[in-house]
């Protein structure tokens, strides 16, 4: 399964230089590592390629909040694209 992590203000997404991505473990499982603290959005699928900003707003991808030195587990619904 992918997962899209992208910021969801403007500033943390220059500094990440866009939307981070990867495959969880077998488990389903995922980390990100080192992210600044702030907003962003988090989408779990099985369809997706490539994540931009149309994609966020149709899959209603959750928001999720980072803090500082944080470990925060979160349960995903997986999303199905309609194509």
């Amino acid at each position: 399964m992918e997962f899209g992590f992208p910021p969801v203000a403007e500033s943390a997404r220059r500094s990440l230089a866009g939307a981070l991505q990867l495959l969880s473990d077998t488990e389903g499982r995922f980390r990100f590592d080192s992210l600044p603290p702030g907003d962003y959005r988090a989408l779990a699928s099985f369809d997706v390629n490539e994540i931009d900003e149309e994609l966020m707003e149709a899959s209603q991808a959750a928001v999720i909040h980072a803090q500082a030195s944080q470990t925060a587990n979160i349960d995903l619904p997986v999303w199905i694209a309609p194509w």
